[in-house]
């Protein structure tokens, strides 16, 4: 299926916002004070709407034209820009992500021509221009063309994935590079409200055709079928892909013994033999499980007995299963993988026991067993895992239940991210949670509640604490570890469900806090005044509530609303555009 729709009717009313916006243009050629931002919202359309030759043509003219806007006028269409966005957010959403992997016959002639291709020539340039002065490994870039075209990436998962190639060498490097593509574009953040923060983010179709076409010229992807995947030839990666057409749902490749990753894309039925892993002989990342930031993606396994199959994979440093149903449980043999940092268990829903030997594993530095909800203990000695920087999952059962409590953890001096969830037959210890002030690297914690117990916990946050997410808490008046003063380098505080009934309850003290979040809380409504005058450093605040059976925004406020609105259309980098055009023009000169 095309990554557009082109009915006629889309068309038609694509070519009448641009006719909408030229007028706009026109009619404001007086100031060049706005000629960047008009010019922006030009290209946004460009890449966002299917048009045929003559509309796309039109735009090409418009880009390149000295089209201005006088910045007083600018704010008013402002109104204009966002019912587009709407628009375009609208169409989006009707389209599931499965839906985009093959080529239109259009999309592969922009990508077979893209040395003539105007367009593509001058991103192609600017991407070059861009990216030498950074010295990464290009394939960070290039390998981001294996993506459906309205794919929606997490942060998280693309930073893991570039640690397992050995793209980037830790955590805080993914990080950095992560800002850099957004900083020119090759990324666009995905908001679904008006928080800066970025946790998603898409590729603009036209900077994918680029990319496709540049991995394509280094190898590393065919267009077998119409669809971008791996060469296993040349790139030594494998790409799984459903094949809606093979009735016996046989569409997984042969593997090659040196294939260095198998990523799946989008194939929900997972068919492995065991030996068939067991004589790989240099893989490194085996990414089964869900990327998708669509929660509804089931995946699942024929048969769990293939994973003892990893056991002779020495080099194997990233284990994705994250969403992947009928996984009981792990064998034994995972000891055997001894470069294993990355082990993605996330929504595992059928997982019930984690087995000893994940203590074995001493390179590990993130584990994820969040949302495993059979899981009743992590296996005991993993204290040991002194590599560790992420833990999420982390189970407070019953007394006989859990392996392992908090007071083991302080252990785990490189700690950074820890989520805790409070089961509901918890037995807690007096003066358990008082161990995470030990935990003096930890900068994000998340505790959830499955228990209605209101009886207060005693608590203390490590000193450098940055982000705090309550969830299900059981207390309707606040506890007394929730305060500014206990919290003074806290950023970020997260409240979600629960029975706190205020926050605000208290004299004297002010927060530091800059993004509140409250989610379905029995909180009175937000009084602005009130607020700001306990949260003086407050930057974006939002309130969801549940009413009548859906989700309503009930407050939502943020320092510049402006600039944060214009966010929310995050439009080509013009500036790159124009650079290419300038190193086109010398290179053909």
């Amino acid at each position: 299926m095309s990554s557009f729709p082109t009915n006629a009717t889309k068309d038609v009313h694509a070519r009448q916002l641009l006719d909408q916006l030229e007028k706009t243009i026109e009619e404001t050629i007086e100031d060049v004070s706005s000629a960047k931002d008009v010019k922006k919202t030009i290209n946004h359309l460009m890449n966002r709407f299917p048009l045929d030759q003559q509309s796309e043509q039109k735009l090409q003219d418009l880009l390149l034209r000295k089209n201005t806007a006088p910045s007083h006028r600018f704010c008013d269409i402002r109104d204009e820009l966002a019912e587009i966005d709407r628009i375009l957010a609208q169409r989006d959403a009707k389209v599931y992500q499965d839906d985009f992997q093959t080529l239109s016959e259009r999309e592969q002639i922009i990508i077979h021509e893209a040395d003539k291709h105007p367009l593509v020539k001058r991103l192609r340039v600017s991407y070059e221009f861009s990216l030498r002065p950074l010295k990464h490994d290009p394939r960070i870039c290039l390998f981001l063309a294996i993506f459906p075209g309205n794919a929606i990436l997490r942060k998280r998962f693309l930073i893991y994935w570039w640690i397992g190639e050995g793209l980037v060498r830790d955590e805080e490097e993914g990080e950095r590079v992560f800002e850099e593509l957004l900083d020119l574009e090759l990324l666009i953040p995905h908001h679904t409200d008006q928080c800066p923060r970025v946790s998603k983010c898409k590729i603009f179709p036209w900077i994918r055709y680029m990319l496709i076409s540049e991995a394509k010229k280094e190898k590393l992807l065919n267009l077998e079928g119409g669809t971008p995947r791996f060469d296993p030839t040349h790139s030594r990666r494998t790409c799984l892909i459903a094949d809606p057409t093979n009735l016996s749902g046989k569409s997984k490749p042969r593997l090659d013994k040196t294939v260095r990753t198998i990523f799946n894309v989008n194939e929900r039925d997972l068919d492995f033999q065991q030996q068939e892993l067991a004589e790989l002989e240099r893989l490194a990342v085996l990414q089964l499980g869900r990327w998708q930031a669509l929660l509804t993606h089931h995946i699942e396994v024929r048969d769990e007995s293939f994973l003892t199959g990893l056991k002779t994979q020495k080099l194997l440093k990233h284990l994705s299963l994250r969403g992947i149903s009928r996984i009981t449980k792990l064998p034994e043999s995972i000891r055997e993988l001894v470069s294993l940092k990355i082990l993605d268990l996330k929504a595992c829903h059928n997982l019930e026991t984690l087995p000893d030997a994940v203590a074995s594993l001493e390179k590990l530095t993130h584990l994820d067993v969040s949302e495993c909800y059979l899981l009743e203990s992590l296996p005991k000695g993993l204290h040991n895992l002194t590599s560790l920087q992420v833990l999420k999952g982390f189970i407070i059962g019953s007394s006989q239940k859990s392996l392992i409590r908090l007071q083991h953890l302080p252990s785990l001096k490189n700690l950074k991210r820890l989520s805790i969830h409070v089961g509901s037959e918890a037995t807690i210890q007096e003066g358990e949670f008082d161990n995470l002030k030990h935990l003096t690297q930890l900068r994000h914690l998340k505790i959830s509640w499955g228990k209605a117990d209101d009886v207060e916990i005693s608590l203390s946050f490590p000193a450098r604490l940055q982000k705090l997410d309550l969830e299900g808490i059981p207390y309707k008046t606040k506890p007394e570890w929730l305060t500014p003063s206990k919290l003074t380098n806290l950023d970020m505080l997260y409240i979600k469900g629960g029975k706190l009934r205020d926050l605000l309850d208290y004299e004297g003290e002010r927060w530091n806090v800059k993004y509140l979040v409250l989610n379905y809380t029995r909180m009175p409504q937000i009084n602005q005044e009130t607020l700001r005058s306990k949260f003086p450093l407050l930057q974006y605040v939002k309130k969801l509530e549940w009413r009548d059976r859906k989700q309503s925004v009930e407050h939502e406020w943020s320092s510049d609303r402006f600039e944060l609105r214009s966010k929310q259309f995050p439009l080509p980098n013009y500036e790159i555009i124009r650079r290419g055009m300038i190193c086109s023009s010398l290179i053909s000169g």
